[in-house]
Parts: C-alpha cells; structure tokens; sequence
C-alpha cells in the first residue's frame, strides 16, 4: 500500500517541480558600472552609475518604479518625463527582458559652506522602503504587485572624472 503512494505521489511531485522552474522569474545583473565625478560651481561631486539588469521566465509587463542607492531616491522613468531623457532603456529579447538603468548621485556638501539667513534646513535622508545590503535597490512593479531587487556589488569601477 505504501509503495502504491509512493509511485503516485513521486510522479506528481516531479510535474510540480518541472513546472515550478519553468515559470519561475529570474532577474540578475549583467552590468554594474560606477564612474565618480568631480567639478562645476562649489566643487560639487558625485557618481554616474549604469546598471544592466536581465528579466526572464516573467509572462507580465515589468514596470520601473524606483532605484535607491543608498539613501538616494532616483525615480525611473522609460519615456521623457518632465523635458528629462528617460533613465531606462527597456530591451525585448527572446523571451527576456533588459533594463539598462543610467542615472547620476551628487553628494549634497550642504553642511560645508554657510547659508543665506532664512536657508538652514537640510533636506531630509530619503530611507528606502526595505532594508537591503549591496550597492543598490530596486522596486519594480509586475502587474499591481510590487517586488524589490538588490544589486548588490559594482562589476566596473571606470576612471574619475573632473570637470572644469
């Protein structure tokens, strides 16, 4: 009687498991690039990054939300927002699909220079809605569930740059 389970139960088990790996979502991270930058009125810096992110084994539309890198909120946007150039560029191959993601960080030197009377506050921390560890979070959306992704080292470190 046993054995007669058992015969059952492994075939359903394996169909389960078939199917559950092949429509299972993947997202991994092709590129990750981070470039410093230095120059411009007060000697402002900051760091241009480019990520290249893969979707795969995802039947629904993914739409860009939000990039944090660390406490920085960067919204993404795919078509001209605002007069600004979109910030993902979105790639339908096979039966995948590639997000490259470029967008700049400026480090706000608030605290280092003095203020005119009347302009002492100083913008608050954007904290990111989950805690993650890595270079930086992503929320997407797929359908009207939201998901979180970390990217989580820099692959490319290129050259600084300094402008005048």
């Amino acid at each position: 009687m046993l054995s007669k389970i058992v015969k059952l139960t492994l075939p359903i088990v394996g169909v389960t498991a078939i199917l559950s790996t092949a429509t299972a979502q993947k997202i991994k991270t092709i590129e990750a690039t981070e470039q410093s930058w230095s120059g411009g009125i007060a000697g402002r810096r900051g760091q241009n990054f480019s990520f290249v992110l893969e979707f795969s084994g995802i039947n629904t539309r993914v739409k860009p939300d939000t990039l944090w890198i660390g406490n920085k909120a960067i919204a993404l946007w795919e078509k001209e927002h605002e007069y600004q150039q979109p910030n993902v560029r979105v790639t339908y191959i096979k039966k995948t699909t590639q997000w490259a993601i470029n967008t700049t960080v400026a480090n706000n030197d608030y605290d280092n220079y003095p203020h005119p009377p009347g302009d002492e506050t100083k913008p608050a921390p954007e904290k990111p809605p989950v805690k993650y560890e890595g270079v930086a979070l992503l929320k997407y959306k797929i359908g009207k569930k939201t998901k979180f992704y970390t990217i989580t080292k820099i692959q490319t470190h290129m050259p600084p740059v300094n402008y005048p």
